[in-house]
């Protein structure tokens, strides 16, 4: 329910995980995983003319993608190998769960799964554990009782209907609490759903799914075909007042300071102390408006729509959020829009749900589970003994910059200096004894512990900043593959999921070390600087620190990064937006250029290292780990849903463009200009 999330996004990588208990009933990967081999590479391609096809071009041609996954690549890979090992250690601590203490983790994980996992007792039950929530959805007779419910529906499902409102670190000053207010949520990622006319397939899809779904939980044809019509009218003006992806990327378009008594009178009827009441809090004096256009257009949603319309909307919202523990037949009705957005009809596995709704509700009892069974310590020293290799390169290069001035270039490496991370897990985990999880309750047992964690957040908003460790759930819970920097802590966390094959191989020489793992401990770093994080200094708070004149360099140099982004063609007519991605571009960047720097220095401590393997120096396995490590095959859908809405750009832009702007690339492989892999030096970016 976090609405000031980690404002830069992040890079996946992983380390190799030594054997620990559970270890040995899960397969490891191999090369067919992307697991970094010359088997993988095409060395028929000259490398000066497609990088990409040398590297992994053997890979490519005999890859071939399950129907049910919208993409393959080592991420994906090691998302299927993470489901693995959690479906063995889920299924033994719900065996064992009955004779758990309550309130432990063995007990709270454990029952919950159990539940979740009794289809039979869930599709039994049919629509009656929900039936309280429609008919209080029902009763309500006016707006303000509607704002309330609003509320009432952030607590018990931690989305938000029509508006957002919840606790934060403020950005300008991170030692005091503040209140964010934002857009309600949106039911899918997929813009082209919503920016779509009526009557385009994937838009009726969509409208079918809920109308169908509702009819299969017993509501009349009529009546579900009203409560689906109103449903996708509301969300599409919700949709339409959103930020775009590159406004989001600049932190002060979503800061602006507000009295609440200037925002109620902008929603009249719309009862905000109602709405705070209902989440336990006291109504605030100054919110921190997330997107200045969003109050005009929640007051023409609500002038446009009548209760009736707005009880619609919620009925189906709240439907929705609870839809893994009612029925299973309803999630029939939502074939057609998988097909459409996903390239397939295959509904994942009843225990892989559970993962998913687990790391998302209760990540650190689940992460706690996945630490317990597949993660040493051993690991987590290896991995941040790179890191800090890593981090003393940034140190020395800023020494040596030439393009700040002496008054920013001191900030900046006051920052880099106060830069902090942590791997593996945090030093405490977050206590969910207080949780009521019953063996045979699935949906009351959702429920209830989306409602005692988000209470307990929102209730944070009166005591001094505390931010747990490990605990964001769509970027650094232990059991994510992922890692994420956050610049209000000018800091960044690499979980234990990541630390595993293929990104991260100790058993490989070096090259491969650095050139995976490194250069996504590199990209983290780089976060810190890039066109988002370079608005926050040392200690985490929004503030200009920069001259003008260096941030007209800075400009200069991000706008090189643009340029080539906006010049690749993904797919037949379809280019990157340069000034979306470009955060993700320069941290890219940073990482490969911090790792193969960090690799020279090793190499020169290690003299002996430094040789040839299967006939390739150390410089040219660096650079074709990181080709291998972002090697994918991807359904058309998916590509187009990233680069429409990601601020990642798709992974075959990343296998080659970073590598453009190192110079070591073109002495590695005789690149010269006029090769297709050449890019000019002047159009090179060397920020960091």
């Amino acid at each position: 329910m976090k609405l000031f999330p980690f404002l830069a996004a992040c890079a996946g990588i992983a380390v190799f995980m030594s054997a620990a208990r559970g270890e040995e009933a899960v397969p490891p990967l191999t090369a067919r995983e992307l697991v970094f081999s010359v088997d993988n590479m095409d060395t028929t391609v000259d490398p000066r003319k497609d990088f990409h096809r040398y590297a992994s071009g053997t890979w490519l041609k005999t890859a071939v993608r399950p129907e049910r996954l919208p993409s393959i690549s080592p991420f994906d890979y090691m998302g299927e190998h993470l489901n693995a090992q959690m479906k063995v250690a889920l299924a033994k601590v719900a065996a064992d769960a009955p004779k758990a203490k309550t309130g432990s983790t063995e007990q709270l994980v454990g029952d919950f799964f159990a539940a979740f996992m009794d289809r039979d007792r869930i599709d039994s039950l049919g629509m009656a554990p929900i039936q309280p929530e429609l008919e209080r959805i029902a009763a309500i007779s006016n707006l303000a009782e509607f704002a309330s419910y609003a509320g009432r529906y952030e607590i018990i499902t931690g989305d938000f209907l029509l508006l957002a409102a919840g606790p934060g670190q403020d950005r300008i000053d991170n030692s005091r609490m503040m209140t964010a207010v934002a857009p309600g949520s949106l039911a899918l990622e997929f813009p082209v759903v919503y920016s779509s006319p009526d009557g385009t397939p994937v838009r009726e899809a969509y409208r079918a799914g809920i109308r169908d779904s509702l009819i299969i939980a017993g509501f009349e044809p009529q009546r579900a075909k009203t409560i689906a019509d109103t449903f996708l009218r509301i969300e599409t003006a919700v949709f339409a007042a959103q930020l775009s992806p590159t406004e989001k990327a600049d932190p002060h378009n979503t800061y602006h300071p507000m009295a609440l008594a200037d925002l109620q009178a902008s929603l009249p009827g719309f009862d905000l102390t109602a709405l705070f009441r209902s989440l336990g809090v006291a109504a605030p004096d100054e919110v921190i408006l997330m997107n200045a256009r969003y109050p005009q257009a929640l007051k023409q949603i609500l002038t446009d729509n009548s209760l009736d319309d707005l009880k619609d909307y919620a009925t189906w919202a709240v439907i929705r959020k609870f839809l893994s523990v009612l029925p299973a037949k309803m999630n029939e009705a939502w074939n057609p829009l998988n097909q459409a957005l996903y390239g397939s009809t295959e509904i994942a596995p009843r225990d892989e749900a559970a993962i998913f709704i687990m790391r998302k509700n209760m990540g650190h009892p689940l992460s706690e589970v996945y630490v317990g069974n597949f993660f040493t310590g051993e690991t987590r020293e290896k991995a941040s003994e790179m890191i800090g290799r890593i981090k003393a390169v940034f140190t020395e290069r800023l020494k040596d910059n030439a393009w700040l001035t002496k008054p920013t270039l001191a900030q900046a490496q006051d920052k880099l200096e106060k830069l902090s991370f942590a791997v593996g897990y945090p030093d405490a985990w977050i206590d969910y004894s207080m949780v009521d999880i019953r063996r045979d309750d699935a949906f009351g047992n959702l429920m209830r512990l989306q409602e005692a964690i988000n209470l307990k957040e929102q209730k944070s908003i009166s005591r001094p900043p505390h931010r747990d460790g490990f605990a964001n759930s769509d970027a650094t819970l232990p059991v994510i593959i992922n890692a994420a920097y956050n610049p209000q802590i000018n800091g960044f966390e690499v979980p234990s999921a990541i630390l595993q094959p293929p990104a991260f191989e100790p058993e490989q020489d070096a090259a491969i070390r650095y050139c995976k793992l490194g250069a996504v401990i590199g990209h983290e770093m780089t976060h810190g600087f890039d066109s988002n994080g370079r608005n926050f200094d040392a200690k985490g708070n929004m503030r200009d620190w920069w001259t003008a004149g260096d941030t007209a360099a800075f400009q200069r140099e991000a706008e090189k990064l643009v340029a080539q982004a906006n010049a690749f063609e993904v797919l037949p007519g379809l280019t990157l937006n340069g000034a979306q991605t470009v955060t993700e571009n320069m941290a890219d960047v940073g990482g490969i250029t911090l790792a193969y720097e960090a690799l020279r220095h090793y190499l020169a401590e290690h003299p002996d290292e430094n040789k040839p393997i299967d006939g390739l120096t150390p410089d040219q396995r660096c650079f074709i780990a990181w080709a291998q490590l972002w090697t994918s095959q991807e359904a058309e859908q998916s590509i187009r849903r990233t680069v429409a809405a990601d601020n990642h750009p798709p992974n075959a832009y990343r296998v080659t463009a970073p590598l453009q702007h190192v110079d070591g690339f073109y002495a590695a492989f005789g690149i010269k200009e006029g090769d297709p892999m050449w890019l000019a030096p002047e159009k090179r970016i060397k920020a960091w």
